[in-house]
């Protein structure tokens, strides 16, 4: 049997824009991450919502969805005329806006490879104070896909590694047009506690503070200066780091 400490199954979570002064206000927009059983399922009546594995497997299971509406064009077919043209959102000043949508390309290379379609829309937060490994995940629940993607899916212990979420799919077709509305599900977002994977979270909004802020720049582009290192050699480094610091 597990002893339950009341902090150990706790997620903090925020919608941090802070990070960009020209983002003053935005965080007025963000949605609180909600269950995913709350949207699906909460007034259906099932034989399987009476079964301990569909819940387990749902109970930390939490959908975010679009802050504001979206609506982006995009041209790959022809390789000399790789284009994006950002529709909505519009009104807003040239140098807010690449910090709200920055859509970009990313190159794929191989048998059945998708270009990647990436945008800068997730200023989603979620640390703990214990092990806890939070997974993105594509939003399967969800009936139709009418923008043909695969949301690309990861996986980190937010008990040990702090950064922002980034939204990024694979393109189904070589030209179309990506769409959301405000409130639109992008993506799913699943917690699992380390030491009893079968326990429910608690979900708490929080502020991040300026050494954590430090923190997650550091985290982010420590990818770009070690590519491809593992998760638990990036743990060691952070953790080093911090217990030289205290």
């Amino acid at each position: 049997m597990f002893k339950l400490n009341r902090d150990e199954n706790t997620v903090f979570w925020s919608y941090d824009t802070g990070r960009h002064k020209e983002l003053m206000g935005f965080e007025l927009l963000g949605i609180p991450p909600q269950p995913v059983i709350d949207i699906y399922y909460k007034n259906v009546r099932s034989h399987f919502m009476r079964c301990p594995a569909f819940k387990s497997e749902f109970q930390n299971t939490y959908a975010l969805r679009s802050p504001i509406d979206i609506e982006v064009e995009y041209q790959r077919g022809d390789p000399t005329k790789r284009q994006m043209n950002v529709v909505k959102p519009i009104a807003c000043k040239p140098e807010t806006r690449q910090y709200i949508l920055k859509p970009r390309f990313r190159d794929s290379e191989g048998e059945n490879a998708h270009e990647i379609f990436s945008l800068l829309i997730m200023p989603y937060l979620f640390w703990s104070n214990s092990s806890i490994t939070m997974s993105l995940m594509n939003p399967f629940l969800e009936w139709n896909n009418p923008n043909g993607i695969r949301v690309i899916g990861g996986h980190y212990d937010i008990g040990k590694w702090k950064r922002h979420l980034e939204y990024a799919a694979e393109l189904q077709y070589p030209n179309g047009v990506f769409k959301f509305e405000r409130g639109d599900i992008m993506m799913y977002v699943k917690f699992t506690v380390s030491k009893n994977p079968h326990q429910k979270i608690k979900m708490t909004e929080s502020s991040v503070t300026p050494s954590m802020r430090a923190e997650i720049q550091h985290n982010t582009h420590l990818k770009f200066t070690m590519p491809k290192c593992p998760l638990d050699m990036l743990y060691n480094i952070r953790s080093a780091y911090n217990a030289r610091r205290k």
